[in-house]
Order: structure tokens, then sequence, then C-alpha cells
């Protein structure tokens, strides 16, 4: 096994570990913080966000990896046109999703989530939406 391949290995067990750790270290304070409930309410939101960001974000990043490996062999304008294209839609779509569900924030909150007063949550997943899209979109292209 050559040195490059050991070393790795080693930074991704490293790596592994390190969010194993972090990740039940995290789950635990935040469970001792915002006890049952708390954890429940995460833990939706969390679902919520992640149904919305995979809905609108990965029919654009499969259309995106497979546009940009068909045209490997075009020109850097090529590329940057399908990337900008897949740009502009996703922040069009996230703007439009997000706006309605800034809308719709009490009475989803309300159905999802049990309690109205959770809306400013629901609306605050609403303003990262775009910004995790993109995010997305940057994984996708490289």
């Amino acid at each position: 096994m050559g040195a490059g391949l050991k070393s790795a290995f080693g930074w991704s067990a490293i790596q592994s570990v390190a969010r194993i750790v972090l990740g039940f270290l995290s789950v635990k304070v935040t469970a001792v913080y915002l006890g049952p409930a708390g954890i429940a309410l995460t833990s939706q939101l969390n679902n919520l966000f992640s149904l919305l960001q995979g809905t609108i974000g990965n029919a654009v990043d499969d259309g995106v990896v497979k546009l940009t490996a068909q045209h490997s062999d075009s020109t850097a304008e090529t590329r940057r046109r399908i990337v900008s294209t897949a740009f502009r839609w996703l922040l069009a779509v996230s703007a439009v999703v997000g706006l309605g569900l800034i809308l719709l924030s009490p009475l989803v909150a309300g159905q999802l989530l049990g309690d109205r007063q959770w809306a400013p949550l629901v609306g605050m997943i609403a303003l990262v939406l775009p910004v995790a899209l993109i995010g997305q979109l940057l994984v996708s292209v490289f």
C-alpha cells in the first residue's frame, strides 16, 4: 500500500471517528437542554428541510453531473452555461418555495409541529434553503 493511500486512509478514519463522537455529543447536549420534546421538534424541522432540499435540488444535481460529464470535452463556456442555468433555476425555485413557506409558516408549523408558535423556525428554514441548495449544487459541480 502506497504512503499516500495510507495517509488518506488514516485521515479518513480520524474524520469518521471525530464525526461519530461529535454527533453523539451534540445529540446528548441537545437532549439535556431541549428534552425529548426538543429532540422531536429538531428532528421534524430537519426532516422538513431535508425534504425540501431533496425535492428541489436532487434533480438539478443529477442533471448537472450528467451534462457536465457529457460535455467534458466541450468548451469551458458550455460547462459554465450548464452551471449558470442550474444556479438560476435553483435560485428561482427556492425563492418561490421560500416565499410560499414564509407566507404559510403559521399553517405549516401548526400542521407539522402542532403549534403555530414555531412559525419563525419554519420561516428560518425558508431563508436558509437557497444557501443549502447552492452548496449542494457546488458539490455536484465538483
